[in-house]
């Protein structure tokens, strides 16, 4: 399941570079694509994180649609915008590798 978190293409928006995505993941054990308060284990919250751990960001990545619990996808679209330019593949290959094994 490691072909996911595929970077399309880069849009520069106001002083922040945006980079949409599609990301394909096994819901079983999570509580839906929406970062959630109560709960660590949402497919956004994990997405967050990764792209966090790359890049030293704080981010927050805006999702296309939401699933419920449990609910799979072979491929949502979110983007996120950070503060900086990437290189793309590079970029892509350290979040998927950042990413739990069922994103």
């Amino acid at each position: 399941m490691k072909e996911l978190c595929r970077i399309c293409i880069r849009l520069y928006i106001r002083g922040k570079h945006e980079y949409p995505f599609i990301v394909q993941y096994d819901g079983t054990r999570y509580e839906g694509w929406q970062r959630q308060v109560r709960t660590k284990e949402t497919i956004q919250g994990k997405l967050e994180q990764a792209i966090a751990q790359v890049t030293g960001e704080t981010v927050q990545i805006q999702g296309a649609g939401r699933t419920d619990a449990g609910v799979h996808s072979r491929g949502q679209t979110a983007n996120v915008r950070l503060k900086k330019n990437v290189d793309i593949l590079q970029f892509e290959d350290r979040v998927n590798r950042a990413l739990p094994s069922d994103i």
